[in-house]
């Protein structure tokens, strides 16, 4: 009997499927280690703020562009609340959606190549690579980077497009226009999306530039990115990362775009300076093809290269961060692709040369899946390490009382603020706020004090050498004062506003927090350190601590003009101390001479050259 061929499939069709299948084998079996990963940096702030916000407040902080402190990316805040609402503080569940964003983006890939080369071969190598490449391994392992989510409306507004291109069917142009705008809302760096349609239109489906067609295909594009650009504006003006680390032009920019292409030329990381010479051998190798085959392909490839990482190359140097090649690595799955079908194309006949190059495809896939796989132990170690510090706070206190406030002296790095407050966000909910002095990295506003006595209860941690807490609670009276009365100025600029102590009735053995608060009111010339004594009532110090303010991380020089330095201090009380009255003497010199700064009155008269803030008692 003839056998009748299936009318739903065809040989191309099927080959799809199967390679479909592999892909997403291969993606689940590199990124399974990520489910143990747990929560990382700033998952924490973002995830807090799921659990803390009510959901109009919630709305708010993401769709307000006043209430945005780093960039305008809404579509990440309605996934999170989503993962929230299904998940709440488990990370497996998180991760596993990273994990299947990421695998969409490679099977749109795989689509995406295929549907333009015409080969569903070229589709999957050009899939299978990017799906493994361990230069950007952690925008998948980290939840909080939104690469994945953006490059899924991105890949898809892309093949949308070529659908209607091809088509001209009216409903693909709205799909491919709102998947545009989720693109946008996705992240801001999706900008160049419009130039890689456009380029797409012009070079490889019209074939050549019709002023008239194409103002009409593309002006509502056109319309809604001039808007969204404007909001980015108003944005980034008031944004944390632009004012406080600088995002501008300038020779870093250079360092940085070489850097990044010599990482997607080698996303192995190879040490420098071998890295660069394979940039060079690429690069060589690209111009010898681009120049013999006068291919657009590999030049819309290097556009679409250069406008990818365009937004990072900005940034200081200090934020080289490979996980921003999470876009543009797919061109280098592309152009290994191409490499592979060139050589194909002249052994295609040999069989042998057929087999040698499926075993050495499936090497490099294997070796990238290697690398992959040990990055994602070095998360998973990273993300224990991070919690480490914090459990035994978790154990001690199995829930904490409502209006609960939490302040934390110098977080041991990566612990900042913003992570801790997402935290115990997450453990207690509403009934504890969390702040600290390491506002570094927070993006909040620092410039107030840390009030420790308007909550109902308030804890101060300061972590050992062995980054093991310490805690010490807020006795809710205060009956100490200071003289000269605050806010008190200095020689040299600089103005003490106030302070907060955690207690004024000590018991031997026992800690004092001190917190500080400085500021400059004009520019400040030398590094001056700070003395914190506690003397006794006969005048003798038992202790102290001198040194410069936040343990040196805020030298005095580089205090900015009105802007709040938190200067915290821990005195041990030491267990032999004398039981009776205390005061404590603070103030400022400057080290090479001992030369302690005056206080000074309105017409800058001397008047005392230390502070002093009474009683203290100690007692049993």
């Amino acid at each position: 009997m003839k056998q009748i061929k299936s009318p739903w499939f065809t040989t191309e069709q099927r080959l799809a499927a199967i390679g479909a299948f592999a892909l997403s084998v291969i993606v689940l079996i590199v990124y399974h280690p990520s489910i143990r990963v747990g929560f990382l940096g700033d998952d924490w702030w973002f995830l807090g703020k799921a659990a803390a916000l009510n959901l109009p407040d919630y709305i708010a902080f993401y769709f307000d562009p006043a209430q945005q402190i780093f960039w305008y990316r809404p579509l990440y805040g309605i996934l999170l609340l989503i993962e929230y609402a299904f998940f709440a503080a488990s990370p497996e569940g998180y991760h596993v959606v990273q994990i299947l964003l990421h695998l969409t983006n490679c099977l749109l890939l795989f689509a995406l190549v295929g549907k333009l080369s015409g080969r569903c071969r070229a589709g999957l190598v050009a899939a299978l690579f990017y799906a493994v490449l361990p230069v950007y391994s952690s925008a998948v392992f980290w939840i909080a980077v939104q690469d994945p989510l953006a490059m899924v409306f991105f890949l898809t507004a892309v093949l949308l497009w070529i659908i209607y291109l091809r088509t001209r069917r009216n409903w693909f142009y709205w799909l491919a226009f709102g998947a545009f705008v989720l693109a946008l809302l996705g992240k801001e760096t999706n900008s160049f999306l419009l130039v890689v349609l456009f380029l797409l239109d012009w070079w490889f489906i019209s074939g050549k530039f019709q002023a008239a067609t194409f103002l009409k295909r593309y002006s509502l594009f056109a319309v809604v990115l001039t808007i969204y650009l404007m909001l980015e504006n108003q944005v980034q003006t008031n944004a944390y990362f632009p004012n406080r680390w600088g995002y501008s032009m300038g020779w870093h920019v250079l360092q940085n775009g070489v850097r990044y292409l010599a990482l997607l030329a080698s996303p192995w990381e190879l040490s420098s300076p071998e890295n660069y010479f394979w940039l060079a051998l690429v690069l060589g190798v690209l111009l010898v093809l681009g120049l013999n085959l006068r291919s657009k392909l590999l030049l819309f490839l290097g556009v679409t290269v250069l406008l990818a990482i365009a937004p990072a190359v900005a940034f200081p140097t200090t934020f080289f961060y490979p996980r921003y090649l999470y876009a543009a690595a797919m061109v280098s799955g592309i152009l290994i692709a191409l490499f592979c079908e060139i050589i194909l194309a002249h052994w295609a006949t040999q069989k042998i040369a057929r087999v040698i190059f499926s075993l050495a495809v499936g090497g490099f896939v294997l070796f990238n899946t290697t690398v992959t796989l040990g990055a994602a132990e070095f998360q998973v170690e990273e993300g224990r390490q991070f919690r480490v510090p914090l459990r035994d706070i978790y154990q001690q206190h199995l829930t904490f009382p409502p209006d609960t406030y939490l302040y934390f002296v110098e977080p041991p790095y990566p612990m900042i603020m913003r992570n801790l407050g997402g935290m115990f966000a997450l453990r207690y909910g509403s009934n504890v706020t969390v702040w600290s002095n390491d506002v570094e990295y927070g993006g909040v506003d620092a410039n107030h004090f840390a009030r420790l006595r308007e909550h109902t209860n308030a804890f101060v941690y300061y972590f050992d050498a062995q980054k093991q807490h310490r805690e010490i609670a807020v006795d809710p009276s205060d009956r100490s004062t200071a003289s000269p009365a605050l806010p008190a100025n200095f020689e040299q600029s600089i103005r003490f506003e106030g302070y907060e102590v955690t207690g004024t009735t000590l018991k031997r053995g026992s800690d004092l927090g001190l917190l500080l608060y400085w500021k400059a009111f004009g520019q400040i010339e030398k590094d001056y350190t700070v003395f914190v004594h506690l003397v006794s009532e006969k005048g003798k110090q038992v202790l102290g601590e001198d040194n410069q303010p936040r343990g040196g991380r805020e030298p005095t020089h580089s205090w900015d003009t009105g802007t709040l330095v938190v200067d915290a201090h821990i005195l041990a009380i030491p267990p032999e101390v004398p039981r009776g009255e205390y005061r404590l003497e603070l103030g400022l010199y400057y080290l090479p001479t001992m030369e302690r700064l005056w206080l000074v009155d309105r017409a800058g008269n001397p008047v005392a050259d230390h502070i002093l803030i009474e009683p203290f008692e100690i007692v049993e």
